[in-house]
Formats: structure tokens, C-alpha cells, sequence
């Protein structure tokens, strides 16, 4: 009877391990696809940060985040884990709109690069890319282009180390260039600098927009 007990429990025993291993499977090691830091610098802002812009004819306009998200989805299947960051923003020349700004990192033709997406959440409007930088940073040189299907290739035109607009000097500035921008404010080439946010653009009438005031939290 005894060595019957032992018997049982030592079956008892192998099936709970082999079934206990069968279940602890290791999970799988996920490539970190992160938003670039540098990115973050420029054009990442937390809620009540807002940009105020004026053109010559006087006529002003307003930015102000008015929500904030970030979120790291694991993808299993792609072995990969990503960072999304999505900013929601009010403008008082479209003030029954509001514009969309999502961060997130993929892999093209130079490697990981970060972009940063807008499009308009109550309009008809397609999704355009407003800049992106690249882990590689020999890759981010002057005319370079982000190559993306289904949208259109910002260019990345020109780097400086400081810029004046209107009564003001900013620092680390880089300048992209959109051919098409999403209604109804449309930012065609627009100038950003470190720190600060966008803070000079020209519309789709090639009207100049210069940054006159700011609050930002990062």
C-alpha cells in the first residue's frame, strides 16, 4: 500500500512539472521601438502647453494641447514594443476641430526613424507626415526624404544653429518641407526648434506664421 502512495505521488509529481514547464514558456525578447528622444525635444509637449502665431496682416492663431496620451504596445507577433504618443490640439482659427499629432517609430530604408503624423479629427482629411528624425543621425542631412507609402515624402531641407524670427532667436532649428498639409490650417514648410515646438510656418498661400508667444510642458 505504501509503495502504491509513492507511486501516485511521484505521478502526481512529473505530471504537475511537465505541466507547469509546458506553461512557463519564456516570453519573447521584444526589440525596443522608442520614440527618439530627439524627437521628443522637438515637437513633444505635455497638455496646456500652447504656441501663439501671428502673420503680417496681424491675424493670430493659437495651439494649446488639450489632451495627451502615451502608451507602450507590446507586439508579440513582431517580437517588438512600441511607443505611442498621441497629443490632441485646439486651434482658434478651426476652433470645431481639432488637430491630432501621433509619435511613433518604424523601420525604412535608413534604419529606425521617428515621425511625428498629423491629420484633422473632425475633417476629411488624410494623414500627413510633419517631420521625422532617424536613429541614424548621417541619415537626417539636407534634402534628405522619409519614403513612406499611402502619404506624402516630407523633406527634411535644412538644419540651423540659430534662426531670428520676429523679435526672437531660436536655436537647433530644422526646417521640413510638405507638399500637402491637412485643412483647415495647413503648415506647407515649417521650421522647428529644439525645446520649442514649431515656430515658424508657411501656409498653403505662402503666408508667413512666426511664433510671437509660448508655454510649454514636456
Amino acid at each position: 500500500m505504501t509503495n502504491m502512495l509513492s507511486s501516485v505521488r511521484f505521478t502526481l509529481i512529473i505530471i504537475i512539472l511537465v505541466t507547469t514547464s509546458i506553461g512557463c514558456s519564456e516570453d519573447p525578447i521584444l526589440r525596443p521601438f522608442y520614440v527618439n528622444p530627439l524627437l521628443k525635444e522637438y515637437a513633444i509637449f505635455q497638455k496646456g502647453s500652447f504656441w501663439v502665431y501671428s502673420n503680417p496682416t496681424g491675424a493670430k492663431d493659437t495651439f494649446t494641447v488639450d489632451h495627451f496620451e502615451r502608451e507602450i504596445f507590446k507586439d508579440l507577433e513582431e517580437e517588438k514594443e512600441d511607443e505611442r504618443i498621441k497629443m490632441w490640439l485646439s486651434s482658434t482659427r478651426a476652433p470645431d476641430d481639432r488637430l491630432v499629432l501621433r509619435a511613433s517609430t518604424t523601420t525604412n530604408h535608413t534604419g529606425l526613424t521617428s515621425t511625428l503624423e498629423e491629420h484633422w479629427e473632425n475633417s476629411s482629411s488624410k494623414i500627413w507626415t510633419l517631420l521625422f528624425i532617424t536613429n541614424n543621425a548621417t541619415a537626417d542631412t539636407a534634402n534628405s526624404s522619409l519614403h513612406r507609402v499611402a502619404s506624402v515624402n516630407p523633406v527634411y531641407q535644412s538644419y540651423f544653429d540659430s534662426l531670428p524670427v520676429g523679435d526672437s532667436m531660436y536655436y537647433e532649428v530644422r526646417e521640413y518641407l510638405t507638399s500637402n498639409n491637412p485643412w483647415p490650417v495647413w503648415r506647407e514648410t515649417a521650421y522647428w526648434a529644439r525645446g520649442i515646438g514649431c515656430v515658424k510656418y508657411y501656409d498653403d498661400s505662402n503666408v508667413e506664421w512666426n511664433l510671437t508667444s509660448y508655454q510649454l510642458s514636456q
